[in-house]
């Protein structure tokens, strides 16, 4: 009996562990989306994103700065996959993938459930 219990707590072992490096290997225990830094820029008056290396962004973007990472990119290729093989239309099914992607950026996020507070005057009554 103690055998079996044994060979049953390996067993499950090594499954979680498997499971485990599947889910981080696609990317399902990532951030879809990476936050960076900005600077202000006093030239132009406006705060501008920060690369990895801490220089200007190439791509000249202003905040919010977050990047779409390698896990976003997998996810979004495997919704559109999964949604041809169902027969949507391959544009269609992209537009929508995308979109919600992008709906998983962390200043989107972090507005979803946020319900107006009112005026300071109607908290004080």
């Amino acid at each position: 009996m103690k055998l079996l219990k044994l060979l049953l707590l390996s067993i499950a072992t090594a499954l979680s562990l498997w499971l485990t490096s599947y889910l981080y290997q696609e990317g399902l225990l990532t951030d879809y989306w990476e936050s960076r830094d900005a600077l202000w820029d006093p030239r132009l008056k406006i705060y501008r994103c920060l690369d990895t290396n801490g220089q200007i962004d190439p791509q000249d973007r202003q905040p919010p700065c977050s990047v779409m990472t390698i896990a976003g990119q997998r996810f979004g290729e495997r919704r559109i996959t999964n949604c041809v093989a169902k027969g949507g239309a391959e544009q269609a099914c992209a537009r929508e993938a995308w979109e919600w992607v992008k709906a998983m950026r962390p200043e989107n996020r972090a507005n979803i459930h946020e319900k107006p507070r009112g005026s300071i005057s109607e908290r004080t009554q």
